[in-house]
């Protein structure tokens, strides 16, 4: 799961990196639940 949001993650700024609005929203979006996921799953190791 991880590695497959990344992907998605650097595929998207590759897009914003050529200036595309409308993909800022979406790389921000897909990261905020790449972290998100990497959270649960912190926080699932802790206990």
């Amino acid at each position: 799961m991880r590695e497959t949001l990344r992907n998605e993650i650097n595929a998207d700024l590759d897009k914003i990196q050529n200036g595309d609005m409308n993909e800022l929203i979406v790389f921000q979006k897909n990261t905020k639940e790449w972290v998100e996921g990497v959270n649960r799953e912190f926080e699932s190791a802790q206990l």
